[in-house]
């Protein structure tokens, strides 16, 4: 099981999104957590960067000794611009 953490960045955005919204981006990363399939994909160009698509939201992530490192939460066309 690995543990997930937020940087400052994301928590605010994170905080920010509607609750029902939040609800399903909290069932995601708990299946992330405890390693069940979900959408994730590596991003191209990185060495341990990858994005969970949720719906038309993406999380983009990190993968730093056994902990995913949240590091921005946006809208499909807004995160990776």
């Amino acid at each position: 099981m690995k543990k997930i953490e937020f940087s400052s960045k994301a928590k605010k955005k994170y905080f920010k999104l509607p609750f029902n919204i939040r609800n399903f981006i909290n069932a995601r990363l708990k299946d992330l957590q405890n390693e069940k399939r979900v959408d994730i994909k590596k991003l191209q160009g990185y060495k341990s960067c990858f994005r969970l698509r949720i719906g038309g939201y993406r999380i983009l992530l990190e993968l730093q000794n056994n902990i995913w490192i949240v590091f921005d939460i946006d809208t499909r066309k807004k995160v990776y611009g």
